[in-house]
């Protein structure tokens, strides 16, 4: 059974194969089903947490990006804007990263076997999470950057990016042992940027409601009583 999490400023979703459970503003509801739009609508909740300055400091330098793209006729202001919206993931405020590392700890926690007594000793990395991929297209486009023009090419550039990262995605995910220099950044990208140590009624929160999931996926679900 897969189980992924997304950690926003007010809480975290943990997601399985046919629920979700989330922890906000240290509340731990109930899972509930997934619907047809759960994926946009998680979006739509992790981007509301955010508060408006920072919002703001997101969407006016990408507007800024993609006005000038589109005045100028060249692919490198788009470039920049995508670059600009991915590199996001690393300033994270500090909220969020507190509740990136909850998430993170809940499923050391849980793949261990820890204590309660150990809880707080969990580590905040995760192999499985997003920060790889996003550290591969970030990369990418930051190197490939200069390399722009007014054709095709530009358009080609930024589809090679986002390919590299889900192809890292993938790669992460069925090979980990063969990707030691990207896991290794990674992994120093989550301890010392995109994760915070939690407090412990946090953690505690984020155990509950991952086992409530998990609990709750291994309860069989007929076709009638959906």
């Amino acid at each position: 059974m897969k189980i992924s999490g997304l950690s926003h400023a007010r809480g975290i979703f943990f997601i399985g194969p046919t629920s979700i459970s989330e922890v906000k503003d240290s509340t731990v509801y109930e899972p509930v089903k997934k619907t047809a739009l759960w994926q946009l609508e998680l979006l739509m909740k992790a981007w509301r947490s955010l508060s408006l300055p920072f919002q703001a400091a997101i969407l006016l330098p990408t507007a800024v990006f993609l006005t000038a793209g589109v005045w100028q006729q060249e692919w490198f202001w788009l470039h920049a804007a995508i670059l600009y919206l991915i590199s996001f993931h690393f300033w994270f405020p500090q909220q969020l990263r507190r509740y990136h590392g909850a998430e993170h700890m809940a499923f050391t926690i849980r793949r261990q076997r820890l204590p309660q007594a150990k809880w707080m000793e969990a580590d905040v990395r995760n192999a499985g999470c997003s920060t790889a991929p996003a550290f591969t297209a970030c990369l990418y486009l930051a190197v490939l950057l200069p390399v722009h023009g007014l054709e095709m090419h530009g358009f080609l550039l930024i589809a090679a990016a986002l390919g590299a990262a889900l192809l890292t995605e993938l790669l992460r995910r069925r090979f980990p042992e063969r990707l030691f220099f990207l896991t290794r950044v990674s992994g120093s990208l989550q301890k010392n940027a995109t994760t915070a140590l939690p407090n412990q009624a946090a953690v505690a929160c984020a155990v509950e409601s991952l086992e409530k999931l998990i609990n709750c996926e291994k309860t069989p679900v007929s076709a009638k009583s959906r």
